[in-house]
């Protein structure tokens, strides 16, 4: 049974390293400007969220029953609001930009719902988080 478990902790020490490597080459190819800076952006967000779940499914991090729980069950939604409401910002930021007048008027209409669907987005992650 040991030589089972012993093997288990060599192939996560592999998987994580593998990680690692994978993580230092990104960055030495972001750093000499492969990636335009959008694609840049998401490519280190989505390796931050591979390493995350990698950490969790290899045992690395264990995250206690109720965080799970917390966040499968009730306070989803609060997590779909946010991503639609910061997903409507985006949109409006998009299309009031191609419309708007370039004065002061174009900028509150610009900068008004913006900061309301902002504020929303905010106010429902830390809904989902639980601060509130």
């Amino acid at each position: 049974m040991s030589s089972v478990s012993h093997s288990s902790k060599i192939a996560k020490l592999i998987v994580l390293g593998i990680a690692l490597l994978v993580g230092v080459g990104l960055s030495y190819w972001g750093v000499r400007g492969l990636f335009s800076p959008g694609i840049g952006t998401l490519v280190s967000l989505g390796y931050i969220a591979v390493v995350g779940l990698l950490l969790v499914v290899t045992g690395a991090v264990s995250l206690p029953e109720r965080d799970l729980a917390t966040l499968i069950g009730r306070r989803v939604t609060f997590f779909v609001k946010s991503g639609v409401c910061l997903l409507a910002s985006f949109l409006w930021t998009v299309i009031v930009v191609r419309f708007a007048p370039e004065n002061a008027l174009g900028a509150t209409i610009l900068l008004g719902p913006l900061a309301i669907m902002f504020g929303a987005f905010i106010w429902f992650l830390a809904r989902g988080v639980g601060l509130f």
